[in-house]
C-alpha cells in the first residue's frame, strides 16, 4: 500500500515537474519573442532616424547650394550696380558739359554769322 502511495506521489511530482518545465519553457519562449520584438522596434527606430538624418542632410545641402547661388547672384548684381554707377558718373559729367558746349556752339554761330556778313559785303 505504501509503495502505491509512493508511486502516486512520485507520479504527481513528475507531472508537477513536467508542468513546471512546460511553464518555464513557455515563459522562455515569450521572453525570447519579446526580446526579438524589442530589437526589431529598436532597429526600425534607428533606421527611421538614419532616414530622417539623410533627408535633413539632403535638405541642408540643397539650402546651402541655394545660398551659394544667391551669394553669387548678389555679388554679380553688386558688380553690375558699381559699373552702372560708374557709367552714370561719366554721363553726369557729359551732361554737365552740355551748357558749356551749347555756349561754344552759339559763339561759333555768331562768329560764323559775322564772317558771312563780312563776305557778303565784300
Amino acid at each position: 500500500h505504501a509503495a502505491s502511495a509512493h508511486q502516486r506521489d512520485s507520479k504527481r511530482s513528475f507531472e508537477e515537474k513536467k508542468k513546471s518545465i512546460s511553464e518555464v519553457s513557455e515563459l522562455q519562449w515569450k521572453l525570447a519573442r519579446a526580446e526579438y520584438q524589442l530589437n526589431l522596434a529598436r532597429t526600425e527606430a534607428i533606421s527611421s532616424k538614419i532616414d530622417e538624418t539623410a533627408l535633413l542632410r539632403d535638405r541642408i545641402n540643397i539650402l546651402s547650394q541655394r545660398l551659394d547661388h544667391q551669394s553669387r547672384l548678389r555679388a554679380s548684381a553688386e558688380e553690375h550696380i558699381t559699373r552702372l554707377l560708374s557709367k552714370n558718373d561719366g554721363l553726369e559729367m557729359q551732361v554737365a558739359k552740355i551748357p558749356h558746349l551749347n555756349a561754344e556752339i552759339e559763339a561759333l554761330r555768331q562768329e560764323n554769322a559775322t564772317e558771312a556778313k563780312k563776305i557778303s559785303r565784300d
